[in-house]
């Protein structure tokens, strides 16, 4: 059974205050068979894969399985960026020390933070210029 929280727990991370926690997973690591092949996962990913409509289960389950195969991942994430005007989109963070997977929402406000400003996707976005 899936642990799932459906309210904010920032415990024992931390967001900034732009980041919003939507709910937390750490049930899916017991659900990956050991020493997974790279084949294994390929049929994975083809087949039950597509069945999963819940996208922190399904990344959380993912990462679980590259590390089952072998990829010495410490942490992941994968980042959706929206175009409503407040928001500026969705992340997904897996750490495998704590075993958690984070669905998080970002506001807009990230936008005026200074790390914002120092990473070339500003200039990307803001500019147009390639990077």
């Amino acid at each position: 059974m899936t642990n799932v929280l459906h309210r904010p727990d920032p415990a024992p991370r931390s967001y900034p205050e732009f980041v919003h926690l939507l709910r937390r997973s750490s049930a899916r690591k017991l659900h990956v068979q050991p020493n997974m092949t790279a084949d294994e996962l390929e049929a994975w990913l083809l087949a039950d894969a597509s069945g999963e409509d819940d996208l922190l289960m399904l990344y959380e389950a993912f990462v679980w399985r590259l590390f089952s195969i072998g990829i010495p991942l410490d942490r992941a994430s994968l980042h959706v960026g929206t175009l409503h005007p407040q928001l500026i989109g969705f992340a997904w963070n897996w750490n495998r020390n704590d075993g958690l997977c984070d669905e998080v929402k970002i506001d807009d406000a990230s936008r005026e933070t200074d790390s914002y400003k120092r990473n070339p996707m500003f200039r990307v976005i803001g500019h147009g210029e390639m990077v």
